[in-house]
């Protein structure tokens, strides 16, 4: 029985040690900063299809901590190739943006054309020390029809 106990008690010591993480495995998840991010929008095998800025300009905090923070700004994009086209290019032009922070998760959602209900490209990110990783996705009242990959990173 003594031999059982002992058993048992050095299988969850080895348990609970094995399971401690270092601080360099450790992800940093983060606040959403103010600032510009060079961003890379690429279809879901990693091929990029366009880059550009978001400069975050705004955050409004929700003082009851009910709903997420909003955020706004403005974005610029560049297509890879004048002859690589994904569903929704034709609405993603320079302009402005919306979108949600939740601070519990640390992830962002960007609307890049707020103006348009129909056809629109939208982002969802994590955010980490000076980065954005998620993806992308175009919808339409149809539903979404294609997404990819996201990464940005903070310049200024």
């Amino acid at each position: 029985m003594k031999k059982t106990v002992l058993l048992l008690i050095a299988f969850v010591a080895y348990f609970f040690i094995s399971c401690g993480s270092s601080k360099k495995d450790e992800v940093h998840l983060t606040k959403l900063k103010l600032g510009t991010y060079a961003y890379v929008l690429s279809d879901s095998s990693g091929n990029e299809l366009a880059s550009g800025n978001i400069k975050i300009d705004a955050i409004s905090p929700d003082r009851t901590y009910k709903n997420p923070d909003k955020f706004s700004g403005t974005y610029t994009v560049a297509f890879k190739d004048s002859t690589t086209t994904f569903p929704g290019s034709e609405t993603l032009r320079d302009g402005e943006f919306y979108g949600m922070y939740n601070r519990a998760l640390a992830t962002t959602s960007f609307d890049m054309n707020p103006k348009v209900a129909d056809a629109n490209i939208f982002i969802s990110a994590t955010n980490y020390q000076d980065s954005l990783v998620g993806g992308w996705s175009f919808s339409t009242m149809r539903g979404s029809k294609q997404g990819g990959l996201f990464k940005a990173k903070k310049i200024k």
